[in-house]
């Protein structure tokens, strides 16, 4: 079969019209924003299973949770390769390949994990991380099961307002099926067990180091995020709260900076810098030159943190300041925690002032509006997990009933969570308590993040329905223990330690 060229007037054979097609048709911009190819990943309008763009052929087993905030499109993503073996991690999706280094993917080590690099246009460039590493690329557009025309239909002129972070899950469907009074009290129980936990290791911290030092490291803790506890933990216990307390603000100050390796170079500090910088630079400079010599040996390497898709406010320089600022009130935060005075324990985690870092997110950064140096939600976090789980410790199970009322605003993680178990894009209002999103994130971490079967092999929905484990498929429990037994057995061998 031959074609007519309307170029020249000459006849294609077959094979050349293909390839015309084809250049053609991926010769043209992405008709879709970025936004709009992630909507089509996350609600499967692609064949599945996806050729790569070196031929090898994949199976797509859970397209993953879709990340709203910083970092990759979606997490705890996985897929199969030719040999059987399953992949796990993070995807990214981009209208154009080039868009992985002309957004600076290439040298962020949050996308060093990612598992494949999803585009509606490929490219002979490929996908390499920051350490080198290639990336499998699949172009979206080949494997569209929708033509280009009806794509519009799909999406609205803006973007809804709240997104969805991920589908409900097969436990969804038989957590609805129970009566309601007894629907979500595993989920409770799950929180309770969690927040036993933390107390059961703050008390055990406790007994090791005493009680000022162990709110040290928690306060050091939460001041970390997920992605920098460690060194923030290694920094509160290589500079303890007693080797601190003696010093003054600046002291303070620049051994936690100096410690942390946080200092800037000396050499740079008269070299086209603002003197608001030249002056909190070289002041804290003269401290640290006086006392590294002791502290050498206590340095945290630079790998130790991770700063890449760290919002500019929450940076860990800004929280060590704030760590600096709340050395003097510990003796407060401690009596506080006794007397279960948790207003007085918000207020001395507030009007943290620092006159450099309440406007600068870094020493290079351009003076901003001046913000606090422990925001709302962080505050939120540490009367979560340092004030209610001190509470646990000091005053047992009657805390729990507490736990039960207290609302809290959710997080990220817990709406994600509420997505897949309870199904629904708004966490309820009678949901929103402590010991609730506790228990999500609980099944969270316990369930959805180690499940790469797209909830086909969760154990989770099976336990619900108090299936014997004997009548289960020993592939389809990953090898769990019956989960609801397992809580409560945790929770009466940690109640009798209480």
């Amino acid at each position: 079969m031959e074609f007519i060229s309307a170029q020249n007037s000459r006849f294609l054979p077959k094979n050349e019209f293909k390839n015309l097609i084809q250049q053609t048709f991926h010769s043209t911009p992405p008709p879709l924003r970025e936004i709009d190819l992630q909507k089509l990943w996350f609600e499967g309008w692609f064949n599945n299973p996806l050729t790569t763009t070196d031929g090898t052929v994949l199976s797509i087993i859970q397209p993953g949770f879709w990340n709203h905030s910083a970092g990759p499109d979606f997490t705890h993503a996985a897929y199969r390769d030719p040999s059987g073996k399953i992949h796990t991690g993070p995807i990214e999706i981009h209208r154009e390949a080039s868009d992985w280094e002309r957004h600076g993917h290439h040298l962020d080590s949050r996308y060093e994990e990612v598992i494949l690099h999803c585009v509606w246009k490929s490219s002979a460039h490929s996908t390499v991380t920051q350490t080198g590493k290639i990336i499998p690329q699949i172009e979206l557009s080949r494997f569209l099961t929708i033509n280009l025309q009806d794509l519009k239909a799909l999406f609205p002129e803006s973007p809804p307002s709240s997104l969805p972070v991920a589908k409900p899950g097969l436990c969804h469907h038989t957590l609805y099926q129970a009566p309601e009074a007894s629907r979500w009290k595993l989920v409770e129980e799950a929180g309770w067990l969690r927040l036993l936990q933390k107390s059961r290791r703050l008390h055990l911290r406790q007994n090791t180091v005493g009680r000022t030092q162990t709110l040290w490291e928690s306060l050091a803790e939460g001041c970390g995020y997920a992605r920098n506890i460690l060194p923030f933990r290694a920094l509160a216990q290589r500079l303890r709260a007693s080797e601190l307390i003696g010093y003054s603000a600046t002291t303070r100050k620049a051994l936690l900076l100096g410690i942390s390796g946080f200092l800037p170079q000396e050499i740079h500090l008269d070299k086209n810098q603002s003197l608001e910088k030249q002056r909190e630079a070289q002041t804290i400079w003269e401290q640290w030159w006086r006392a590294h010599s002791q502290w050498s040996h206590s340095l945290l390497p630079s790998t130790a943190w991770t700063l890449h898709g760290i919002r500019p406010w929450n940076r860990p320089e800004r929280r060590i300041a704030a760590l600096a600022r709340l050395i003097p009130r510990l003796r407060s935060l401690k009596e506080h925690l006794q007397k279960a005075a948790r207003n007085d324990f918000q207020r001395d985690l507030t009007h943290l002032h620092d006159p450099f870092w309440e406007s600068h997110a870094t020493w290079n950064s351009i003076p901003q509006k001046p913000s606090p140096l422990l925001g709302e939600q962080r505050i939120c976090d540490l009367e979560i997990n340092l004030y209610w789980v001190w509470q646990i410790m000091e005053r047992g199970l009657s805390i729990q009933s507490l736990l039960s009322a207290r609302r809290m605003t959710p997080n990220h993680k817990t709406v994600l969570a509420w997505a897949r178990i309870g199904g629904e894009s708004k966490l309820p209002s009678d949901k929103q308590t402590i010991l609730f999103q506790q228990g999500l994130l609980a099944l969270l971490h316990d369930f959805c993040f180690h499940d790469t079967s797209n909830c086909f092999s969760c154990p989770f929905p099976a336990m619900l329905q108090r299936q014997s484990l004997q009548e289960q498929d020993s592939r389809t429990i990953l090898n769990f223990e019956d989960y609801r037994s397992w809580i409560k057995g945790e929770i009466e061998t940690l109640e009798k330690i209480l």
